[in-house]
């Protein structure tokens, strides 16, 4: 009878074991999905973070040439205006 008992909780041990193992490789391939999903995500995200980067550049260099532009206009016109100035202030 001892045995019988033995054997039922051998059978039991085993076949929780093997419930624990399934779980274990369901758990780690989950994991693996997840540790994948992050790793394509990051991607995005760093190439988001380039593309914004590189936007941010052109834009910021695009707006300093227009103000160098800008400026370059300003100072012609006020050279303009002294000579102007000056002519009249000759004659």
């Amino acid at each position: 009878m001892n045995i019988f008992f033995l054997k039922i909780i051998q059978n039991e041990y085993y076949h929780v074991q093997v419930q624990n193992d399934k779980r274990i490789l369901e758990i780690e391939n989950e994991l693996n999905e997840k540790k994948s999903r992050l790793e394509s995500y990051e991607k995005v995200e760093n190439e988001m973070d380039l593309i914004i980067r590189q936007v941010a550049e052109s834009s910021t260099f695009k707006l300093e040439n227009k103000f160098i532009d800008m400026i370059e206009y300003f100072l012609k016109l006020i050279i303009l205006i002294k000579r102007r100035n000056g002519k009249y202030k000759r004659d």
